[in-house]
């Protein structure tokens, strides 16, 4: 057995499933460990970005990590976007990193750079493989990483010699629990002091991020909010939230500051239950970081590095709960609607005519601002949302979510900039069958960078013009799609839009739908 197959059959034995891959030289032997295993499934990308983008979506929908397999600093380098993403969703992801040999590294060969020093931008965990018989727990230790306390990303570099040698004659390979989830113990003066401050406050906030947001923490929430006399209040890009008639509904933070800082007002006391504290998401002259108001009591009760659904059921637990909340939604009942697209148009339509189990991959802020309100009451659905702001996110994770969960339909819903960053995902999705909708708003701008320009009290003339539009050329988004083997259709009005939909969802494969803004 050599180094590689060691890693991949500990890593797939500590339940790693799926290896989303852009190799190069360096990779060949985990490339061929992955043939003669048979333990691991491989996705190509084009990109490296999608393959990073498509294991944070995997990981968000299975709950558990996948491996993105690289090439050198360069190919790292070019996931970066999509793990900065990852990291700030709070995704367990581990980057497998191959490097020249150890004896060819010290004559600083082309392609060679400071590989921990590139990752170190976006992991939480770094390190590099020094022996083969050190692999094995070293890709133990590197899902272990990726798990936490709090997850993210972590990367194990990998010497290509390392790879390729066998291990020593009667090697014993660990066991796959050094790769489990090691949560640290509560701290439970954390949680008593938010149970008090949540009894005693006039008006409570539960601002709910990171793991949190499937339906079992959301009915406990809901719980905690109504016997506390509180709310509940999504951070401002849920990582994976659960909707669904029955379910709460909490709104999100909004975008720009006094949006977030009139929905914080109220609050007395705000308690994260997996979110960060609020800050500003860009800072401009004249505005504070924090968007709490500064009389305000916040407080974590999982504090550094422990599990946010443990100190929930510990508040819960420390309360006389009702047996099932009164604050949740209905079902909807989503009219027709007629007349040209605008994002508001758009989403109603999608809400009406979105499946049962689907999942929502949304990476936009302009066009979708509408998309979150407009699906409260639709068919149960998971909605994910781009947390670290890095524009990409959407196919790369929709395609990730329907390897992780086949059967289900998948829409990622993105801006016609953001998808141009990997719209080589697309090609995956073809490759693989997956079920996926895309759905691209074309309005031919970076709109985001237009609302901000604004802000700063710059121009839309001049170069405030030319680096924002992008619609000189105008992008063929269907030859693009057709080019890679995916199915599209331009649409211009609800009517062609709601048949593309109701197309896509009853055909099996992936689909682009170009929604044209009239």
């Amino acid at each position: 057995m050599r180094g590689a197959d060691a890693l991949v059959s500990v890593s797939a034995a500590a339940g790693m499933q799926v290896c989303f891959a852009n190799p190069g030289t360096t990779e060949m032997a985990m490339v061929d460990a992955l043939t003669q295993t048979k333990k691991m499934r491989p996705v190509l990308a084009l990109f490296e970005g999608v393959a990073s983008g498509a294991a944070d979506g995997y990981a968000r929908i299975a709950g558990t990590p996948a491996s993105v397999m690289l090439h050198l600093g360069p190919g790292l380098g070019n996931a970066l976007a999509n793990l900065h993403n990852a990291r700030r969703g709070q995704s367990p992801v581990v980057c497998w990193v191959g490097d020249h040999t150890s004896w060819l590294r010290p004559f600083d060969p082309p392609l060679a750079t400071d590989i921990e020093a590139i990752a170190r931008g976006c992991a939480q965990w770094i390190k590099t493989t020094s022996s083969v018989e050190g692999l094995p727990a070293d890709a133990l230790e590197a899902i272990a990483g990726a798990y936490g306390p709090r997850a993210g990303v972590a990367s194990l570099i990998i010497p290509a010699d390392f790879q390729d040698q066998a291990l020593p004659e009667g090697f014993e390979l660990p066991g796959p629990e050094a790769g489990k989830p090691r949560p640290k113990p509560l701290d439970r003066a954390l949680v008593e002091r938010a149970v008090n401050l949540l009894r005693g406050a006039k008006n409570p906030l539960l601002l709910l991020g990171g793991p949190i947001g499937d339906e079992a923490s959301l009915l406990t929430a809901a719980k905690v909010a109504e016997v506390v006399n509180g709310k509940l209040l999504f951070e401002q890009f849920p990582r994976c939230a659960r909707r669904a008639p029955g379910l709460p509904a909490p709104d999100k933070l909004g975008y720009l500051p006094f949006q977030a800082r009139s929905q914080l007002a109220p609050h007395d006391v705000i308690v994260l239950i997996g979110a960060d504290d609020p800050v500003c998401v860009f800072g401009y002259a004249g505005e504070t970081p924090r968007l709490a108001p500064p009389e305000s009591q916040v407080v974590d009760p999982a504090g550094e590095g422990r599990d946010p659904l443990e100190a929930l059921q510990a508040i819960a637990a420390s309360l006389e709960l009702p047996k099932t909340p009164s604050n949740v939604v209905q079902k909807a009942e989503h009219g027709d609607v007629t007349g040209h697209l605008q994002p508001d148009t758009l989403c109603r339509t999608l809400a009406r005519l979105l499946p049962e189990g689907a999942i929502l991959a949304d990476d936009g802020i302009t066009s979708t601002l509408a998309l979150y309100p407009n699906l409260t009451g639709a068919a149960p659905h998971d909605y994910m949302s781009c947390k670290g702001n890095s524009i990409g996110f959407a196919l790369p994770a929709a395609t990730g979510a329907a390897i992780a969960a086949p059967g289900r339909r998948v829409v990622a819903y993105s801006g016609d900039g953001s998808a141009l960053y990997t719209i080589q995902a697309l090609w995956t999705q073809a490759r693989e069958g997956l079920d996926v909708t895309n759905i691209i708003c074309v309005n031919r701008k970076y709109a985001i960078l237009q609302m901000e320009l604004m802000r700063s009290g710059g121009s839309l003339e001049g170069a405030g013009k030319s680096l924002t539009e992008i619609g000189e050329p105008d992008t063929d988004f269907a030859a693009i799609a057709q080019g890679f083997g995916v199915p599209a259709r331009v649409v211009r009005d609800v009517p062609s839009f709601s048949a593309a939909l109701e197309e896509s969802f009853r055909t099996p494969g992936p689909m682009l739908i170009a929604a044209q803004f009239g």
